[in-house]
């Protein structure tokens, strides 16, 4: 007799992402998150946040403690002073103790090169844009003008709208977007089946010029490469040999 597998509570999906469950559980939820694309999705989603999470305050972990904030001195001013009693200094210990674990936990992901960064962010952005259906553009096609005006502000470098109308894309618009390590602009395209393409690019830390990459999350696939401290990611839904002529015109036309 087949048992069915326990539902999966909201916090054992949580624990699952941060590697938290016993090694039974965790078989367990690994099998049922395997059969389920949705659930999936989600979950690649909520590594994706922590991820970029992680690195937005990383610099944060590798700052040294100040002084006044010692875990022993504090807990010797808490003990010592006559208006606190054992209880406040365990709750200080205690919490102390927790927010070292995590800086510790914050300290320890997985180290990410900038070409993974930037397409996390691509396929992210991607995402979330092409799926809204009120304001997908903060500035449309009629408003290009403004919007390279704006991307080039915030960028730093000029930014030009590729014509990809030979491709059957039609132009939509646009925004500035708000990445971990600084601004970003992402491009968006439509074609006559509703079909819509991203152009997502960012300035980079590197000095390295990286060579076009295929790139799959999920349902979001595409390409990208970095040069000349710059980032480029073309992605869409569905990619394919079409999408890469594609982005191989983005390139030409971006990357000059």
């Amino acid at each position: 007799m087949n048992i069915p597998p326990r539902p999966i509570q909201e916090e054992e999906l949580h624990a699952f992402v941060d590697g938290r469950l016993d090694a039974e559980r965790h078989a367990e939820v690994a099998r049922i998150v395997e059969h389920d694309p949705v659930l999936r999705a989600r979950l690649d989603d909520w590594e994706q946040q922590a991820s970029l999470l992680r690195a937005a305050f990383a610099f944060k972990a590798r700052e040294p403690v100040p002084p006044q904030l010692n875990l022993g001195r504090l807990v010797e001013g808490a003990v010592t002073r006559r208006s606190m009693n054992w209880r406040v200094a365990a709750g200080i210990l205690v919490a102390v103790s927790a927010g070292a674990a995590g800086g510790w936990v914050a300290r320890g992901p997985q180290r990410r090169d900038d070409m993974e960064w930037l397409t996390m962010q691509a396929t992210a952005a991607h995402r979330v844009f092409v799926s809204d259906t009120e304001r997908p553009v903060e500035l449309g096609a009629d408003a290009q003008a403004r919007l390279v005006s704006w991307m080039t502000d915030r960028l730093g470098r000029r930014i030009d709208v590729p014509d990809l109308s030979g491709f059957g894309y039609r132009f939509i618009g646009g925004r500035v977007l708000a990445a971990v390590g600084g601004p970003a602009a992402m491009l968006m395209y439509g074609d006559r089946s509703g079909n819509r393409v991203t152009v997502y690019v960012q300035p980079m830390a590197t000095d390295d010029t990286l060579p076009m990459r295929l790139v799959a999350r999920n349902s979001v696939g595409g390409y990208a490469w970095i040069r000349q401290r710059i980032g480029y990611g073309v992605m869409a839904n569905n990619g394919g040999d079409s999408l890469h002529a594609l982005a191989n015109q983005v390139r030409d036309e971006m990357s000059s």
